[in-house]
């Protein structure tokens, strides 16, 4: 739900809002309930990202985790997908969907329109909204999706559906906010003002994007080679490229250095932006320990690739 509404800030999306929600003024103008309007707007979004999340389930099956967790082409693959959207989110290049889905659906969105069809205008607007924003809200949704997929797939009951039941939540998280302005176009006023904080958002999940993938790649390494411990993506290794993902991320944070998609010098850094580029900071010192005498990682030790631990002289283990 959490990053669902971050999505929100994105630069596909945020600037589409005060369109979207001057279309809901207008259908009230126009004597529909804007109730009824937003409703099938955010149906709309919900049931896209929902269907992303129901045809994973489906396809992964019940041992759907197993699968991910085992198969070294798979994990190949998030992993290329994962780095394919950090380079996306970098600005090296734009990930958009394909031009006939998005002209097909804007065509039929003006036809209602002229055609006074304000329900099926709200119900077309819904689902271009998913289309066109694809570009930030699929990597997102795509990192959340592997993850639940990896992370809680395969159990009895529930666990299958875990994929659907995420995508779900994570569609409520983007489309809730929408819904209230909707109601309260007055809340509008309230949300930042676009400026290069929002491609600052983009590169901050360029550098966890990167952080996931090396993980994966390690993890295809295990299932590759069949050893319990990886040689060429070693542990160490992935510590390093999460050490200098969470250190580039707080220097950017910070100024330090710019992207292609920066337009704007950062002159003054907000107190909020500084927490950040602080948090990032301190989470690659907390884990320079692990990287230098293979010190424990607490949770972290069940999500990234297992280290060769080495017996001590001293008796001690």
């Amino acid at each position: 739900f959490g990053l669902g509404m971050v999505t929100l800030l994105t630069p596909c999306v945020l600037p589409v809002l005060p369109l979207t929600v001057a279309f809901f003024v207008k259908q009230s103008e126009q004597g529909r309930s804007p109730l009824v309007a937003a409703g099938i707007y955010c149906g709309c979004i919900v049931i896209v990202f929902t269907l992303f999340g129901l045809i994973t389930s489906l396809a992964l099956g019940e041992q759907g985790a197993q699968i991910i967790s085992t198969n070294a082409w798979v994990n190949i693959a998030i992993g290329v997908l994962f780095f394919v959207f950090a380079l996306s989110f970098f600005g090296m290049f734009e990930l958009r969907m394909p031009t006939f889905l998005s002209s097909w659906i804007s065509r039929k969105q003006m036809n209602a329109q002229q055609q006074g069809k304000g329900y099926a205008t709200a119900l077309l607007s819904g689902g271009s909204f998913a289309v066109i924003s694809f570009s930030c809200t699929g990597p997102i949704a795509a990192t959340l999706l592997a993850g639940v997929a990896t992370g809680f797939g395969g159990g009895e009951g529930m666990g299958m559906w875990v994929p659907t039941l995420a995508m779900l939540v994570f569609a409520l998280g983007l489309a809730a906010p929408i819904f209230l302005m909707g109601q309260f176009p007055h809340l509008l006023k309230r949300l930042p003002k676009s400026g290069g904080w929002m491609n600052a958002l983009k590169v901050v999940f360029a550098f966890i994007e990167v952080a996931i993938a090396i993980r994966y790649f390690s993890w295809a390494e295990i299932a590759f080679t069949e050893e319990t411990i990886p040689t060429w993506i070693s542990r160490d290794l992935v510590d390093a490229v999460w050490i200098a993902c969470a250190v580039g991320a707080g220097l950017y944070l910070l100024g330090t250095f710019r992207m292609p998609h920066d337009h704007e010098k950062t002159e003054q850094i907000g107190v909020l932006r500084m927490l950040i580029a602080v948090a990032f900071l301190a989470f690659g010192a907390y884990l320079i320990p692990g990287l230098v005498n293979g010190k424990p990682m607490g949770l972290l030790d069940g999500f990234l690739p297992p280290r060769q631990v080495h017996a001590s002289s001293g008796g001690n283990g």
